[in-house]
């Protein structure tokens, strides 16, 4: 994940503001890849704006699109994927950017 994030942050444009990082497995069983966690991990740069304010979809591997983020209502009404992992039980966790470290 690290890589993958150090790589979108590099290329990413400082002017465009906050970004957050999000990383899950695709759980969509309609999904052609194998049924690996590895292999279905989305790794993303997002708009922290887009995240609090507006509407986040994020494509994974298998090209099925993940709702994020809706602040505005349109697809239901939980607003972000806290609340919606929530609503179904599942767990969520945050960590901050000082938490987060790689051992080579």
């Amino acid at each position: 994940m690290l890589n993958n994030i150090k790589e979108q942050l590099e290329k990413r444009d400082i002017k465009k503001g906050p970004t957050l990082a999000i990383q899950f497995a695709c759980t969509y069983q309609g999904c052609d890849l194998e049924d690996d966690d590895a292999k279905r991990t989305v790794s993303k740069l997002i708009s922290k704006r887009s995240y609090e304010q507006g509407i986040v979809l994020v494509k994974c591997p298998c090209e099925k699109l993940h709702l994020i983020a809706d602040n505005l209502g349109w697809f239901g009404d939980e607003k972000n994927i806290e609340e919606i992992l929530q609503a179904r039980g599942d767990e969520v966790q945050r960590l901050d950017l000082n938490d987060i470290f790689s051992i080579a």
